[in-house]
């Protein structure tokens, strides 16, 4: 049985015995951060990539089918790939077997949207490590089973942002990635760079859309 499940378990049976469960809870927890602690950091771009195609079919119930391919950019060449949450535009990318759609309208969007970000977002903001973001999505998603009303959202700068999506974003970046926020106006996309050249950007939760809970 793996930790995340042992850790659901302990959550739905915390009424039979409040204190010892929630030692057990602590416990698993730290467990489970240890183990993510542990993961291989080589970054694997196309395991990546494909499984963030996998994600969107998933995601979208096979109902957005062209965002299911890299889309090439006619003005500069290089690829981008969208879920429509979020996007990545790969500086220099070799698709290899990866599919690639012959219809370049993503390309357009993308590269007008992240141009247009980047050229607002300003103000350097704290980003998570890749590790954080993912613990905060598993550890939020086995109390969300057992709760009503529990929304899943990491907050960075000022700004929410869906820990799930936002993690299958920085798995197809390279490395050392900056996150930029734009100061002027609330709720607005998170800009993000990395060592490597390339670009993305998540769209915001909207705070009165999700049960925002009284920090600790």
């Amino acid at each position: 049985m793996n930790l995340e499940k042992m850790l659901d378990l302990a959550i739905e049976t915390k009424t039979i015995n409040h204190d010892a469960i929630d030692e057990i809870i602590s416990i698993l927890k730290n467990e489970l951060e240890a183990t993510i602690a542990k993961q291989n950091g080589v970054k694997n771009t196309y395991g990546a990539i494909k499984k963030y195609i996998k994600h969107i079919h998933k995601y979208h119930e096979g109902t957005r089918e062209m965002l299911e391919y890299l889309s090439k950019s006619k003005v500069n060449g290089k690829y981008y790939i969208s879920d429509s949450f979020g996007a990545v535009e790969f500086n220099s990318l070799d698709p290899k077997d990866l599919p690639v759609s012959e219809d370049d309208r993503t390309a357009v969007i993308m590269l007008d949207l992240i141009n247009t970000i980047e050229q607002r977002n300003k103000t350097e903001v704290t980003l998570p490590s890749e590790k954080e973001i993912l613990l905060s999505y598993k550890l939020q998603l086995a109390e969300q089973k057992n709760a009503n009303d529990y929304s899943i959202y990491i907050k960075i700068g000022d700004n929410y942002y869906n820990p799930f999506l936002l993690s299958n974003l920085l798995t197809m970046m390279g490395e050392n990635i900056t996150a930029f926020a734009w100061d002027e106006k609330p709720n607005r996309e998170l800009y993000l760079t990395d060592e490597l050249g390339n670009r993305g950007l998540i769209m915001p939760l909207i705070p009165s859309n999700i049960n925002i809970r009284e920090e600790e």
